[in-house]
């Protein structure tokens, strides 16, 4: 799993949620910045490795999720991040669930259905997150 948007407020709580669920096999932490993602991950104590991506990167998206089964997009609930986010998931060959994402971003999301299942794969925009406190 490539969880994207590493060092932020949700994945501070995802993240660990996630690392504790057998089902899961590898994580991948990424961020724009390496050395935060890194001090991320040794805060949280979670074992999982560490990238840097940028989540606007389609491209970047697509190379780090090469060898994963799903994008996590926890990195911000705007337009930009869901669209790159979904189209490098859809070319690593990828499920794509995200967080939060502007009406517009669902909506163009949604648009992109019939790619997704022609690749036998899901895309599920704007989820929600719920959180074990």
């Amino acid at each position: 799993m490539l969880v994207l948007g590493a060092t932020g407020r949700a994945a501070q709580s995802a993240v660990p949620l996630l690392a504790r669920q057998e089902e899961i096999g590898r994580i991948m932490m990424a961020g724009r910045d390496l050395a935060a993602v890194d001090a991320r991950r040794a805060e949280l104590g979670v074992d999982a490795i560490t990238v840097q991506v940028d989540a606007t990167d389609e491209a970047q998206v697509a190379d780090a999720a090469l060898n994963c089964d799903l994008v996590l997009n926890l990195a911000g609930l705007d337009h930009a991040t869901p669209i790159s986010g979904a189209r490098g998931a859809l070319a690593a060959g990828c499920q794509y669930v995200d967080i939060g994402a502007s009406a517009t971003a669902v909506l163009t999301l949604l648009g992109w259905t019939d790619e997704f299942e022609a690749a036998g794969l899901a895309c599920l925009p704007s989820i929600g997150l719920c959180l074990e406190r």
